[in-house]
């Protein structure tokens, strides 16, 4: 269980005050609002991601009542991100556009590229071989 400052830090750094305060001083209020938020639930995406791993009696009340209106990603929605075959539900935010990803293939083709770039291979190939030979092939 990481402190809030220990887990949302380095996003902070491409996310934060910076690059807000550049995006208002560069773009019309509604491109700044609409860059604000993006880039606050950024940085905020880690604490979603851990509170999706807490028991309802672990997570602050307010994170129970938002996960079950669907505002950030709930325990269910993510769980399925850990359940074999390990070819969804990346959207550690609030999971709305998991169907879009994981329908559009888009995930697998951005894994496909690191690997011809890099030679590293997904975290999901090593627990899945069978993705990893669908996902090259």
């Amino acid at each position: 269980d990481r402190a809030f400052c220990n887990n949302v830090h380095k996003l902070c750094i491409p996310f934060g005050i910076p690059t807000i305060l550049a995006i208002t001083f560069l773009f019309n209020p509604a491109t700044s609002l609409f860059f604000s938020i993006f880039c606050a639930m950024e940085v905020m995406s880690q604490e979603f991601h851990k509170w999706s791993h807490m028991t309802k009696a672990e997570a602050p009340a307010i994170v129970n009542v938002l996960q079950d209106a669907g505002v950030i990603i709930g325990r269910k929605a993510h769980g399925l991100h850990h359940v074999c075959p390990f070819d969804g539900n990346y959207c550690i935010v609030t999971g709305a556009m998991n169907p879009f990803l994981d329908g559009s293939g888009l995930l697998r083709m951005l894994e496909h590229w690191v690997y011809k770039i890099n030679g590293v291979e997904s975290n999901a190939w090593k627990l899945d071989p069978e993705l990893r030979e669908r996902t090259l092939a």
